[in-house]
């Protein structure tokens, strides 16, 4: 982010994961909050002409602390290949 009043590269990380973003996130299992890039608009009053790169980290499934539905679950031939993969990258 860089602007005439702030000349400072800043990092902003977000914790959680867009489907807990209260606005696009799989009510009602999401947070308070919005985890997505607007939530640094919204959050800490950064408007968004002020941005200047986004760098999205992701992940390729979906998991959950407590309940809630698992979108990326899968109960077939890929989802056994997943497992299988997974156990043995650990």
């Amino acid at each position: 982010m860089t602007g005439s009043l702030c000349r400072h590269k800043v990092l902003v990380e977000g914790a959680n994961a867009a489907l807990l973003d209260i606005d696009f996130g799989t009510y009602p299992y999401v947070t308070s909050s919005n985890c997505t890039i607007g939530g640094v608009c919204t959050g800490l009053g950064i408007p968004p002409s002020r941005i200047d790169m986004v760098v999205g980290v992701v992940k390729a499934y979906t998991t959950r602390v407590g309940e809630g539905p698992f979108p990326t679950e899968l109960h077939d031939e890929n989802g056994k290949l997943l497992q299988v993969r997974r156990i043995n990258l650990l």
